[in-house]
C-alpha cells in the first residue's frame, strides 16, 4: 500500500528582526520599550517540546499589541533558558527575536529595524526572511491565547 504525505506550507503573516546582544531579556525589553515607544510585558515562558526525548525548552516571551495598527509584537529569546538550545537552529547566533505580526507592508519593520540597528547596546540586528526558515513551526504563536491576559 502506498503512503502519502500531505505537505502544506505555513502561511507567514509576520516579519522577524534578530538581535545579538549580551544583555538579559528584561533589559533588552526595557530598551526596546524606551526606544520604540512600546509596552512589552513579560508573559509566561514560550514552552516547546522537541528533540529525541521530547524535552521541554523554555524561551522568554514579552508581548505588546498596538490597537490602532492592529499589530501584535512579540519579543522572544532565541536561546532556551534551561538549556541554551536555539529556537531557530539556522540562526543560532541570534540572542533574541522581535516578531511583528499582522504587518501590512514593511513600514513598521523598516522603521523598527533602523532604530534598533542604531542602538549602541546591540552588537547587531538582522532582518530574517521567514519564508526560508526550516524551523518556522517553533515560532508560530496563537495571538488569542497570548492576548487573554
Amino acid at each position: 500500500m502506498a503512503k502519502y504525505k500531505l505537505d502544506i506550507p505555513l502561511q507567514t503573516d509576520f516579519q522577524l528582526i534578530g538581535i545579538v546582544t549580551p544583555l538579559p531579556a528584561y533589559r533588552v525589553a526595557y530598551f526596546i520599550n524606551k526606544e520604540l515607544g512600546l509596552r512589552l510585558k513579560r508573559k509566561d515562558d514560550w514552552v516547546l517540546e522537541f528533540g529525541k526525548r521530547n524535552e521541554k525548552y523554555r524561551f522568554p516571551l514579552f508581548c505588546d499589541y498596538l490597537e490602532i495598527d492592529k499589530l501584535n509584537i512579540y519579543f522572544l529569546g532565541n536561546k532556551a533558558v534551561n538549556t541554551g538550545n536555539p529556537l531557530l537552529a539556522e540562526h543560532r547566533y541570534l540572542d533574541f527575536l522581535l516578531m511583528l505580526k499582522g504587518v501590512e507592508g514593511s513600514y513598521f519593520s523598516l522603521t523598527y529595524f533602523e532604530i534598533l540597528a542604531a542602538f549602541t547596546h546591540f552588537q547587531t540586528t538582522v532582518k530574517i526572511d521567514v519564508d526560508k526558515l526550516s524551523s518556522i513551526e517553533n515560532i508560530i504563536i496563537d495571538d488569542e491565547i497570548i492576548q487573554q491576559d
